[in-house]
């Protein structure tokens, strides 16, 4: 776990908050298929493999939770996969594959399957007819929010490494 300031915070909850947001009123712009990206989840689920700091699973939670107030009838579902995908795969990518950029990549895109296909799960125990959710929406939202993480990690490292002195402790 590496230590992080109150400034790093504060610009990492503005940021994230920025992208909510952002996901909120532009997403559905470049919507594919009728399908828009959660960019939200990307961003948390790309620090979460970026950075090994606790504080990204509460961002998960926080977010996710954020997310159900603002799209979803059913509370806690999407801060639940938010939490146990950003959890599960940032313990396993920080305990066995640290700095290995290929496999970070493999652990997001593994990431936005889980995601989808827990949205499928979900929505055909509801009653939906599961095989065309996920042929309809979960395959195009896991693509797509799988280019957007393999772009978002990159992007996240780039941020990260403008000025390290100014973020962290030493």
């Amino acid at each position: 776990m590496q230590k992080t300031t109150v400034k790093y915070n504060i610009i990492k909850i503005l940021a994230f908050t920025l992208i909510f947001f952002l996901n909120q009123t532009l997403a559905n712009k470049i919507e594919l298929f009728n399908v828009a990206p959660n960019l939200i989840f990307v961003t948390v689920l790309c620090a979460s493999l970026t950075e090994n700091d606790s504080a990204n699973i509460y961002y998960a939670l926080a977010y996710g939770l954020l997310f159900d107030f603002f799209n979803s009838k059913i509370l806690f579902i999407h801060g639940i996969m938010f939490l146990l995908i950003a959890f599960v795969l940032s313990e396993i990518y920080h305990s066995f594959f640290e700095n290995m950029t290929m496999v970070k990549g493999l652990f997001a895109i593994t990431g936005c399957f889980a995601y989808s296909f827990l949205f499928a799960v979900f929505f055909g125990l509801r009653g939906a007819d599961f095989l065309r959710i996920l042929a309809n929406i979960s395959i195009v939202e896991f693509i797509y929010n799988s280019l957007f993480s393999i772009l978002g990690i990159f992007l996240y490292k780039k941020i990260l490494n403008i000025r390290p002195t100014a973020w962290r402790v030493r």
